[in-house]
């Protein structure tokens, strides 16, 4: 039964597949009934939570610990092998791109098609059919069939659908992240706007800087099993610590030691440019394991091999989220600061110094950039762009990008 303000309530919900070597197994265990010719594979263990109605619910975890999965028991699309799950109310769901979409219909049929299945009339689609194509800005598109629409066109008409109906839930499962950041940010406003009107969002997603900003409640799983429902920033450090096999939540426990604070990391960048005449081969962060906590000294160390000798280099590295948002650039023109000339056949080690990292918890990329400031003209010479990877944990609850530590006080007048 829904308990008194719930529209959501699992309880003790397992999902269990049967896993077949090959399709004579199959064959078999329908002949032979009581044997066993399969293995299982047990998607969700004994979940249990309850979601008020209004809450915003991130469900986090690595592929593969069953986040899809309960979104679909969620959904009412797959039955639990063992306990129940009710729901009250009516449901959106965003679980796959293009799912629900015929691609040999328009745009406009699939609009009405899917409004229909979501329980709309004929009346209230025609009322609502203009704001739903307004609202995804895919345009003449509309009347072009859905397989000949990218995979951003894709989620624009689906989200727009979905929020158009007015759900009392509505589920999202990464579909936003195939989309633009400004059409993110759109939708972002427009579950703000739905959730003041008491909608529910469950909200599933790898963005975990992101996530902090949309929702106010967190569950972790790991292997089909719920290790962690609570607030948003504990969640993304326990879901840190789980991943990079943390055994603490000590501080000293997480520190590197020597040898892997030494090594360079992988960089894999997005994109890359210029001429080469000078390359950042490697970059490696001072007393860095697995994270870097909020707060603490950062030193970046990038080394650089000169092939042909350049002058008036300027240096510049720039810090993003994960979902593209700059959080700060700085270059050495700009800054007024001057660096040497740099030899040919020449290596160099340059360091970054920060003396406070006052990053939220959640994942950041770095790029990297040399170039050359020939009078007005800047020439590119090696620009990795998103080359490396960081994580940032933290102790306190703030959320947001930066963590502004202020101190409060009050004073009588």
């Amino acid at each position: 039964m829904l308990s008194n303000g719930n529209v959501i309530t699992i309880d003790d919900v397992s999902k269990t597949y049967k896993v077949y070597n090959s399709p004579k197994d199959r064959f078999m265990q329908n002949i032979f009934r009581k044997n066993k010719y399969y293995n299982e594979f047990h998607a969700l263990k004994n979940i249990s939570f309850s979601v008020e109605k209004g809450e915003m619910l991130g469900i986090i975890g690595r592929n593969g610990s069953g986040k899809s999965t309960l979104l679909q028991l969620i959904a009412g699309t797959l039955l639990p092998t063992e306990g129940s799950i009710n729901v009250n109310g009516r449901i959106a769901a965003l679980l796959e791109l293009g799912s629900g979409f015929n691609p040999e219909f328009t745009g406009k049929e699939n609009v009405i098609l899917n409004a229909s299945i979501l329980g709309l009339t004929k009346d209230e689609i025609s009322e609502k059919y203009d704001d739903i194509v307004a609202f995804s800005e895919i345009g003449d598109f509309i009347e072009q069939p859905v397989k000949t629409y990218s995979s951003g066109m894709f989620v624009r008409l689906a989200f727009s659908v979905a929020i158009h109906i007015k759900p009392e839930i509505l589920i999202v499962d990464e579909a936003l992240t195939v989309g633009d950041v400004f059409f993110q940010r759109k939708c972002f406003s427009k579950i703000s706007e739905l959730n003041e009107d008491g909608c529910t969002l469950i909200y599933v997603t790898h963005e975990l800087a992101t996530l902090k900003q949309v929702v106010n409640r967190v569950i972790l799983l790991e292997n089909g099993e719920l290790k962690f429902d609570g607030e948003p920033v504990s969640a993304v450090n326990k879901f840190y610590k789980s991943v990079y096999g943390a055994s603490s939540v000590e501080k000293k426990i997480l520190e590197p030691s020597v040898e892997k604070a030494n090594e360079f990391l992988p960089m894999n960048d997005r994109e890359r440019y210029g001429n080469q005449d000078v390359i950042i081969e490697g970059v490696k962060v001072a007393n860095y394991k697995a994270f870097i906590w909020s707060g603490d000294p950062f030193e970046v160390t990038v080394s650089i091999n000169c092939i042909r000798s350049i002058s008036q280099p300027v240096f510049g590295f720039r810090v993003k989220t994960i979902s593209g948002l700059d959080v700060f650039a700085f270059n050495t023109r700009d800054d007024g600061i001057q660096i040497q000339d740099l030899d040919e056949e020449q290596k160099y080690l340059l360091k970054i110094s920060v003396n406070n990292l006052n990053l939220v918890a959640g994942e950041y990329f770095m790029s990297f950039a040399i170039g050359i400031q020939d009078r007005d003209e800047y020439i590119p010479v090696d620009h990795r762009i998103d080359a490396i990877n960081i994580k940032v944990i933290q102790n306190n609850k703030a959320t947001g990008i930066i963590s502004l530590n202020p101190e409060i006080s009050v004073t009588k007048e």
